[in-house]
């Protein structure tokens, strides 16, 4: 044999051993590894209520581990609502109310059940209140100590209006009551306000403070017509709201609230501010005219609470427990997850830019619109305010 026959027949057999080398499968393919297979699935949803057609989502949130408690990231699934098979959603939302039941699915895997109230959308009559400002101080200048300048008032308004006027979409549960306040701009005499929604008057002394005491019923204006807010000295360094009655006729009343016999105005109404209070982004000021209109703090005090304010929607948490060992803005709910507040009826630790308040909230509200006594609801075209000294002492 010659050569180049060897050679090339040595070719060749190198060409065939090499081909059945790189033949490692069937179809031509390299082998793939087995991908791990989810053993448990949990699902979590940023809140457990919403709004018919919210601009706001609900965020979903799943959580896989495999055989071995190894947390699987990127699991191909499939989101089930009511049964019905939606595909990979992330977020959640309705365009109408009712009951919704949420699980994943990987494979034969089903994850806990999670349970979404989406509740229909309310178109409330628009509402308007005004507002006297009282501002309290010992005769300094204008614009010094508690004689306190137009724009610190104006800025309060604003915050006011961020709370009860203005749509937010901090959270899928966050409504609007549709009420508006202003500044009064005529007294109850019938003149018109140098400052609009401003009545500057010194105290009797020192000693005085605003907190509701027998000597600002001489400057009182009726509850009827105008939202008194008194803005000094408390002495002790908070501020306060003084919750609305019903009259004990009323059918049904908001739970937590009372109701009175009186017939007429009986007790000094409104919001009393301490000056130290009135800094920038302190949201006091709308805080306060929650309790005004029947709304309580959404934490509990030294035991967790979950109706502690008697609106089911809102998280609450154990105020102090959170103080105990604070996380910033961050909360643990009672039923035990973790939440930003944006609450407007919480406070202290907060994000700054806004704050809410959630659908059973604004029913409350609405409640003390429709039925609250002394509320500063009523039109000045409806009748003439009365002098108060005068109810005070009977007359």
């Amino acid at each position: 044999m010659s050569t180049n026959r060897i050679s090339k027949w040595l070719f060749l057999l190198m060409l065939a051993v090499i081909g059945s080398l790189s033949c490692g499968s069937d179809d031509g393919e390299a082998p793939q590894p087995e991908q791990p297979v989810a053993a448990s699935l949990e699902l979590s949803i940023s809140e457990g209520y919403t709004v018919a057609g919210h601009a706001k989502p609900l965020l979903l949130s799943l959580k896989a581990l495999d055989n071995e408690g190894n947390e699987l990231f990127n699991p191909s699934y499939t989101i089930l609502v009511n049964g019905e098979e939606k595909g990979r959603l992330s977020t959640f939302r309705s365009e109408t109310s009712g009951s919704f039941e949420l699980k994943a699915v990987v494979g034969t895997v089903e994850s806990n059940v999670v349970l979404v109230q989406v509740r229909e959308q309310q178109v409330y009559q628009p509402k308007t209140y005004r507002i006297i400002f009282h501002i309290v101080h010992d005769g300094e200048p204008l614009g010094t100590g508690y004689n306190i300048p137009q724009d610190r008032i104006a800025y309060q308004m604003e915050l006011l209006e961020k709370v009860f006027e203005q749509s937010s979409n901090l959270t899928p549960n966050s409504a609007l009551p549709n009420i508006d306040f202003e500044l009064a701009s005529i007294d109850p005499e019938g003149n018109m306000l140098a400052e609009p929604g401003i009545n500057r008057l010194q105290r009797p002394d020192q000693s005085a403070s605003v907190l509701f005491e027998d000597w600002m019923w001489g400057h009182y204006w009726d509850p009827d017509y105008y939202i008194n807010v008194w803005v000094g000295d408390t002495k002790n360094g908070y501020s306060w709201g003084i919750y609305p009655e019903f009259a004990c006729s009323e059918p049904t009343l908001p739970q937590g609230l009372g109701c009175t016999s009186a017939t007429d105005v009986h007790r000094l109404e409104g919001i009393a501010l301490e000056l130290d209070n009135l800094y920038d982004e302190n949201w006091v000021f709308p805080h306060e005219m929650g309790h005004v209109f029947g709304l309580f703090h959404i934490f509990s005090g030294s035991e967790c609470s979950t109706d502690v304010d008697f609106c089911e929607d809102t998280r609450q948490y154990n105020r102090v427990a959170y103080e105990n060992t604070p996380t910033a803005h961050v909360r643990t709910s009672c039923t035990g997850d973790e939440f930003i507040s944006y609450n407007v009826m919480d406070y202290w630790q907060q994000l700054n830019g806004a704050r809410d308040l959630t659908y059973d909230q604004v029913q409350r509200i609405r409640a003390v619109v429709d039925h609250g006594l002394w509320r500063g609801g009523k039109s000045l075209s409806e009748g003439t305010p009365r002098d108060m000294s005068a109810i005070r002492n009977g007359g």
